[in-house]
């Protein structure tokens, strides 16, 4: 129960910062990778790592298939209004290929998750 509840605060965390870091006109350039669209790609993938940790009891209510639906599209949807955020502050841009990237983000966590439990079941069902 205890990581679960570190995993929420990370992702809070996590929202908060990034939050912050997409709605700021000019972000410190410490913090971020010299790429705009890898930026977005490591936001996500790690937004998405932390919401699959913060609630695990979904895991057990849901088939694999859906097991992420909710989570992915919240995500997308968060990652959606940075954007129009951003346009409709207006000193940032709206860029669809940031919804992209964050997208690409999820999916490669999500394809990182199927792995490892693809060969995972695939050692079980050897031993």
């Amino acid at each position: 129960m205890q990581k679960h509840i570190a995993a929420r605060v990370l992702l809070c965390i996590a929202l908060v910062l990034i939050s912050w870091l997409s709605l700021t006109p000019s972000p410190p350039e410490q913090i971020t990778l010299n790429w705009d669209k890898l930026n977005h790609f490591v936001a996500f993938f790690t937004l998405a790592f932390l919401s699959d940790f913060s609630f695990p009891q979904a895991h057990s209510q849901r088939t694999q298939l859906n097991r992420y639906r909710n989570q992915c599209l919240a995500l997308i949807l968060y990652g959606a209004s940075i954007e129009i955020s951003q346009w409709w502050f207006g000193f940032r841009v709206f860029e669809l290929l940031d919804i992209v990237a964050d997208c690409v983000g999820i999916f490669a966590y999500l394809l990182v998750v199927w792995l490892i439990s693809s060969m995972s079941q695939r050692n079980q069902n050897r031993g």
